[in-house]
Order: structure tokens, then C-alpha cells, then sequence
């Protein structure tokens, strides 16, 4: 069953919620390859030993995926923009594997921290939660870039759900 919406949230189109979730994941994979780079850096020069051993994998992950974000986000705000389906569904190819790999990365870290002797029971359930909130509005907006893929197609006529 497929749920096709009419507008996005806060009563925008399709085509602007698309291209508001282009500059979000734009400006959120900027913020995290710059704040990643920055710790990097940081780490390269202070030679602390309070990083443990998956600090650096962490950090290179999350680089990696701060840069595919950011480079998606100006991808699908483009293809939004110029109503190009076929970069549209490129980014939906390209979304649903990083929001895949994210729910991994979100297993594995919770999986750290209950297994860790320094973190409580507390911290990895609320990493959890955030994990899941997260991946919810991923999903969400990759719904919304979905229906707007469908109605330049024109199989978007008719409206199953309507959210506003």
C-alpha cells in the first residue's frame, strides 16, 4: 500500500517541503563534517588518551556521513528546484541506504553503551529514543520527497492521506 500525501507538513507543497528537507540535510551534514573535521583535528594534535579505540571509527563514519548528507541535501534541492525526477530518485536510492546504515550505526552504538562499564542503563535508552526520533523525521521527510517524486510523475492525482 502506498501512502501518498498532498501537502508536507505546516501545510507546504510537496515541492517546498521537498526542497526545505534538502537545505536540512544540506546544513545538518555541514555542521557535522565541520564538526567532525574540527574533533579530527583536535585529536590529532592533543594526543589525549581519552578517546578510546572507537573514537577514530566514529569519527570517520560520522565524517562520512555528514559529507553524504551534505552533498544530498544540495542534490535533492536541485532536483527539487528544477523538478528533475530522475535526481529525485536518485536521492531516495541513495537516502533509504543511509537512513539503513544510520538504524545500524544506531544499534551498534546502543549495543556500546549497554555493554560499556561507563555509561548506565539510562543513557543508552535515551541514545535509543533519540536514535528512533530521528530516524522517524528521516523517514517522514524521505515520504514526502517520495510523494513529490510521484506527482512529477503524474501517478500523484489521487490522495490516500492528507497531513497538514
Amino acid at each position: 500500500m502506498t501512502v501518498l500525501l498532498s501537502r508536507s507538513c505546516c501545510g507546504c507543497t510537496l515541492k517546498k517541503g521537498a526542497i526545505i528537507t534538502g537545505f536540512i540535510n544540506a546544513f545538518v551534514g555541514g555542521c557535522l563534517l565541520l564538526f567532525y573535521v574540527e574533533e579530527q583535528i583536535g585529536m590529532t594534535y592533543e594526543n589525549s588518551h581519552i578517546h578510546d579505540d572507537y573514537s577514530q571509527e566514529l569519527i570517520m563514519i560520522s565524517t562520512i556521513a555528514g559529507a553524504v548528507s551534505l552533498l544530498t541535501g544540495i542534490f535533492l534541492v536541485v532536483g527539487a528546484r528544477k523538478e528533475h525526477s530522475v535526481m529525485l530518485l536518485c536521492w531516495l536510492i541513495v537516502y533509504a541506504v543511509y537512513i539503513m546504515l544510520l538504524a545500524a550505526g544506531l544499534m551498534y552504538g546502543v549495543f556500546l553503551l549497554f555493554n560499556s562499564l561507563h555509561h548506565s542503563d539510562t543513557t543508552a535508552s535515551v541514545f535509543l529514543f533519540m536514535g528512533l526520533v530521528v530516524i522517524g523525521v528521516l523517514l517522514y521527510s524521505m515520504l514526502v520527497v517520495f510523494n513529490f517524486y510521484q506527482l512529477l510523475l503524474g501517478k500523484g492525482e489521487k490522495v490516500i492521506v492528507t497531513l497538514s
